[in-house]
């Protein structure tokens, strides 16, 4: 195995574990809170079935060498294997993040990051841009994640934050739990530093 294809398949897994680590923040957070206020359900659907097509399409890739050679046909090289917008219209309107696990997006990020490196790993390899260009669902994809996930990183960490919502009462906080604005939770501390 030559360097590139190692650093490839390095790629492929790095971001296949992020992404598939990126689902629990959510989930814990869920759990330790014990109410949903700050999730959007059109996101939780849309992402469950993004990630069922997605899972199908690598199926297919996988398991049937006739798909993969339609793939290779279509785009000239062996295939790799890898809308949230109702999540950032919920932020807005409610003018926080608190309730979304902020944390999953910043795996995302990352697996995204991580997937258009190997692409380009894999474009090195086989010699031409084919295999980027050539498949703009894929890229196209990728793009949009990413700014679905700056666009979530800067409402958390510039607009908004982990703000409390009014209207929302005792939803903002985990159940028991005494209404103290000041607390500081997983969910409201920045990644880097600390709010003034």
């Amino acid at each position: 195995m030559s360097s590139l294809s190692l650093l490839s398949a390095t790629l492929g897994w790095a971001y296949f574990t992020l992404w598939s680590l990126s689902f629990w923040p959510q989930t814990l957070l869920l759990l330790r809170r014990r109410n949903l206020a700050g999730l959007s359900p059109d996101f939780v659907l849309l992402n469950t079935l993004g990630f069922a097509c997605y899972s199908a399409a690598t199926l297919a890739l996988w398991a049937s060498s006739a798909v993969r050679q339609a793939y290779r046909e279509r785009h000239g090289e062996w295939p790799g294997t890898h809308a949230n917008d109702p999540q950032i219209a919920m932020n807005h309107r409610r003018r926080s993040t608190r309730g979304f696990a902020v944390t999953n997006v910043v795996l995302d990020l990352g697996g995204g990051l991580l997937s258009l490196a190997q692409l380009a790993v894999d474009a090195r390899i086989a010699g031409n841009w084919k295999g980027v260009l050539g498949d703009p669902g894929k890229i196209g994809l990728s793009l949009l994640t990413l700014l679905f996930d700056a666009i979530i990183m800067w409402q958390h960490h510039v607009a908004f934050g982990a703000a409390i919502v009014p209207a929302e009462g005792a939803l903002n906080y985990a159940r028991g739990e005494a209404p103290q604005e000041e607390r500081a939770e997983d969910e409201e501390r920045p990644l880097l530093g600390s709010r003034a």
